[in-house]
């Protein structure tokens, strides 16, 4: 490899695609953006998801947990039937 050679190398884009000259830095920031509200998202859910649980085991350690034997059975027949 000649000097000519690294300089070439050197100067080449880091990331992104070939043809694409690289990434911008607004690109990956917006990118990085747009990940961060999902994964926050996500976490919010699964945080939400969280409390119902830690609410229901409450119910059902308590006695006052009541289940609606129509929802359920109406719920057991949809996903027997794969319509649920």
């Amino acid at each position: 490899m000649n000097k000519n050679d690294r300089e070439t190398t050197s100067q080449r884009p880091r990331g992104g695609f070939a043809g694409t000259g690289g990434l911008s830095q607004s690109s990956d920031g917006a990118q990085l953006s747009k990940l961060s509200s999902v994964l926050n998202g996500l976490e919010n859910g699964a945080s939400a998801i969280r409390r119902h649980v830690q609410q229901a085991m409450s119910a059902v350690r308590g006695g006052t947990y009541k289940v609606d034997p129509l929802q359920l059975s109406k719920r057991i027949i949809g996903e027997a039937l794969g319509s649920a």
